[in-house]
């Protein structure tokens, strides 16, 4: 890739975030500055997505009133992590402890939100998107580097570069 972009937006994870996503992007785009790409990551991508999937703002902004999105939205669960008192007491257990990430997080128990892995299911009129046609638009992914056994013990104590 040798084309150079004047105008990126970058859209991180935060599942809930995505509706922001869509207003930023449609402000930019009725200020003139829409932007050249998308890169996208996690919550992100769904914005990416759906901006990808209908060619204006009021399309976009009638999905989001949809039943297939309110069925998404409906069956949505919170976790046990979700409490507050949860966040409050990881976050100060973290704030205090002073080395850099000494543990292995456990992302396979500890998250706010339960959901499908697979959303394609979820998402039928959107899952066959076409990406790049209209903005080129970069997504993120990542891989896991340990299992499940591996989370919360000691990071130095497994290789976690994948190799």
């Amino acid at each position: 890739m040798n084309e150079k972009f004047k105008r990126a937006v970058i859209f991180s994870g935060g599942g809930t975030r995505f509706m922001i996503y869509l207003g930023i992007y449609a402000a930019l785009d009725e200020l003139g500055m829409k932007p050249d790409v998308l890169v996208a990551s996690c919550g992100g991508s769904f914005a990416a997505t759906v901006i990808n999937a209908f060619p204006d703002h009021a399309s976009r902004k009638e999905y989001m009133k949809s039943e297939e999105y309110f069925q998404f939205v409906s069956k949505t669960v919170l976790t046990r992590h979700k409490k507050l008192s949860e966040i409050g007491l990881f976050s100060l257990k973290k704030c205090l402890d002073k080395r850099k990430a000494p543990f292995i997080e456990d992302v396979f128990n500890r998250y706010i939100v339960e959901m499908p892995q697979n959303l394609s299911e979820c998402f039928p009129s959107i899952k066959n998107t076409q990406f790049s046609k209209e903005i080129p638009t970069v997504i993120i992914g990542s891989e896991l580097l340990f299992t499940p056994k591996e989370s919360r013990q000691k990071r130095n104590e497994k290789n976690c570069s994948g190799k």
